[in-house]
């Protein structure tokens, strides 16, 4: 992918080497995960991209942006918070954004074949 296509998903974002990397593996990441199909290295394919999908790259974006660990501390109370994994927070935008085109990864095999 080059930074030509990048800018031309419109994520109203600044590419630089950096985020062309996050944008063609989220990209790549809808690919393996749903059963979307498009040819990320074709211009005519990256104009026919689903909104969703390039909703999905830009809040992808953010996520590989956040820092994990301690979200608040209080000192007198002893108390903290911790913000969710990247993990957790990825397979939620998933859902989210995704959820009706996502292939599960629950594979089901019959009694009959199990042994074959």
């Amino acid at each position: 992918m080059t930074k030509e296509q990048a800018e031309s998903l419109n994520l109203g974002i600044q590419i630089n080497d950096k985020t062309l990397i996050i944008i063609e593996t989220a990209l790549d990441l809808v690919l393996a995960k749903t059963s979307i199909r498009f040819d990320k290295n074709s211009d005519d394919d990256l104009n026919k991209i689903p909104a969703r999908v390039k909703l999905f790259v830009t809040k992808y974006l953010e996520l590989m942006g956040i820092h994990e660990g301690v979200a608040s501390q209080t000192i007198t109370n002893l108390s903290m918070s911790f913000s969710q994994d990247k993990n957790e927070r990825f397979n939620n935008l998933l859902d989210e954004i995704l959820g009706d085109d996502l292939i599960s990864d629950v594979k089901f095999v019959g009694a009959v074949n199990r042994w074959q």
